[in-house]
Formats: structure tokens, C-alpha cells, sequence
């Protein structure tokens, strides 16, 4: 009887595993655990002599630059700008969760414009999609 797998097949195999293994590892590396690394970084200003941190009178702020939510418009179509949007939004929505949480801020600051093509995007329907947007990714008690 004939053996069914050659060792050049069980090579081909072999290999392919060891790539899927390592893109997974990429993926759960720079979509997890590089957040989780970076969030140790992350440290408050030092508190001058005679203040306290926790008094009830201190208010934190957050202060968000630039966030650029991903438009319609300008995106490639289909497959391609809907995975870029949803990576884009996921990345925004993940580091923004990890800072307000780390942060507790009381008040959160959006500097910059919200949108990629703000400017020429049509102005109600993009008001409607910021306001979906925002309360979607950025609210506290989603």
C-alpha cells in the first residue's frame, strides 16, 4: 500500500501552518497586546507639594487631538474601504476606551476636526453621521 502523503506535501503543509500561526500572532500582537504594552507608559504629571489628587474640587481633563473619523467619500469601495473604516474606527474606539479609563477624566476636550473630508462632505448628512459616530464610539456609557 502506498503512502498517501509525500514528505514534499507534508513540507507544504508544515509551512503553511507555521505562516497562519504567525500572521495570528502578528494580528493578536498588534491589535491587543500592544495596547495592553503601551498603557504602562502612560503616567499622570507629578502633583505639586500641599495638592491632593482626589480633593473633590479637581476636575481632569482629556484632551483628544485630531481624531479623523473615516468618511464615505474619498474611501476605496468595497471590500477594501469598508475594512479600512472599520479598522480605522475600531483602533479609534480601542485607545480611546483604554484612555478613558486609565484617565477617569470629568471633562473630555475634542481638538481638531472630527472628520477626514469634513469639508467636503454634504453638511447634513455628515452631521447625522458624526453625531451616530460619536455617541457610538466616544460615549462613556456605550
Amino acid at each position: 500500500m502506498r503512502l498517501l502523503i509525500s514528505r514534499g506535501n507534508l513540507r507544504r503543509r508544515a509551512g503553511f501552518l507555521i505562516y497562519c500561526i504567525f500572521l495570528i500572532c502578528i494580528v493578536c500582537y498588534t491589535e491587543y497586546f500592544e495596547y495592553i504594552w503601551q498603557r504602562t507608559g502612560w503616567k499622570f504629571t507629578e502633583v505639586p507639594p500641599g495638592m491632593e489628587l482626589d480633593h473633590p474640587d479637581n476636575i481632569k481633563v482629556m484632551f483628544v487631538a485630531d481624531p479623523q473619523l473615516q468618511g464615505n467619500v474619498d474611501e476605496p469601495r468595497f471590500p477594501i474601504g469598508t475594512l479600512t473604516r472599520w479598522d480605522s474606527d475600531f483602533y479609534l474606539q480601542k485607545t480611546f476606551e483604554l484612555a478613558l479609563h486609565h484617565f477617569e477624566p470629568d471633562v473630555i476636550v475634542f481638538l481638531g476636526d472630527l472628520l477626514d473630508e469634513g469639508s467636503s462632505a454634504a453638511e447634513r448628512s455628515e452631521e447625522r453621521r458624526v453625531g451616530k459616530e460619536c455617541r457610538s464610539r466616544w460615549s462613556p456609557y456605550h
